[in-house]
């Protein structure tokens, strides 16, 4: 896999994680069309950039949560 595959996949997962669509069949989708072979570090990538999506969104939650339970520091 190159530096543009992977750029390119990580533009599709981005764009596509946060759709009612499956992201991980646009990936494979993606994958096929650009003819990338399937071995075992294009599978380590594909599951760290959809990690990497899962984790950022699962953040924003804990944060936004956060914000609304914090109390100002007592003076």
């Amino acid at each position: 896999m190159t530096l543009l595959h992977a750029v390119l996949l990580g533009i599709v997962e981005g764009i596509t994680e946060f759709l009612p669509i499956s992201s991980t069949g646009h990936l494979m989708l993606t994958e096929t069309l650009m003819r990338i072979p399937l071995t075992s570090s294009v599978e380590s990538f594909n599951i760290a950039i959809q990690l990497g999506a899962i984790g950022r969104r699962d953040l924003r939650q804990v944060a936004a949560q956060q914000r609304h339970h914090v109390r100002p520091p007592s003076s």
